[in-house]
């Protein structure tokens, strides 16, 4: 047997994995994180839309030197739309002016309402007034005939016509005289009450003059000589 031992294990020394190199940042920019290794990042399509950005720039340009080179005013289109909006301004012009005119007319309508209102209560007023007038002149005149009335009926009753009177129920006591004139002869007489005639206190028979007579209750007058006239 031998005396020889067994070689000893000697685990190499740690050494850490190197970090990614970080490329050099001007100063004062922040410094851009790496990216996590195992998932990887899907970026745009940048080829893509650059060229969609180019050819529509390069069509836009095309289109402004077209429209540099000819004058738009000089096409069919142009002066067919300028017409079109000639005509679409001549009837917003016509339908204004016919607005106008309308609200004129609506106005007008409106200020002749108001003065034909206006004149109807002026009118009604003077109405009104006219009626309270009128009412006056007949409370006035029928004032004024109560009075003719009044004086007529106690005229009336002071004088004493053609006919036979009962003193004291048809005509009233007292002394009459006769209203006008006697020019011929005529007859009066004074009677006994109930005598039917027969009983005679007084007659006459004047040709002229103004005669007179005094008369009793419980006595009638027959009168042929005119109108007599209470005085007294």
């Amino acid at each position: 047997m031998s005396n020889q031992q067994p070689p000893t294990f000697q685990p190499a020394p740690f050494q850490p994995a190197p970090h990614p190199a970080i490329p050099p940042t001007a100063p004062g920019t922040p410094p851009t994180p790496p990216q996590p290794t195992g998932t990887r990042r899907r970026r745009p399509r940048l080829a893509v839309v650059l060229t969609g950005a180019a050819a529509l720039v390069v069509g836009i340009g095309i289109g402004a030197a077209s429209a540099g080179s000819t004058d738009p005013t000089a096409s069919d289109q142009y002066q067919a739309l300028a017409a079109q909006l000639d005509t679409a301004r001549s009837d917003a012009t016509a339908a204004g002016d016919k607005v106008a005119a309308a609200e004129a007319s609506a106005q007008k309508a409106t200020d002749d309402a108001s003065q034909a209102a206006d004149d109807n209560t002026t009118r009604a007023a003077a109405l009104d007034k006219r009626e309270k007038t009128l009412d006056a002149r007949e409370k006035a005149l029928d004032k004024r005939e109560d009075a003719v009335d009044g004086k007529e009926k106690k005229a009336k009753a002071s004088e004493i016509e053609d006919g036979t009177w009962t003193v004291g129920t048809d005509v009233a006591p007292g002394t009459y005289k006769v209203k006008d004139k006697i020019t011929s002869m005529c007859y009066w007489a004074i009677l006994r009450t109930g005598s039917n005639g027969e009983d005679i206190i007084t007659n006459d028979l004047p040709t002229g003059g103004y005669p007179s007579v005094t008369l009793r209750k419980g006595q009638d007058f027959d009168n042929q000589c005119g109108t007599w006239k209470k005085v007294g």
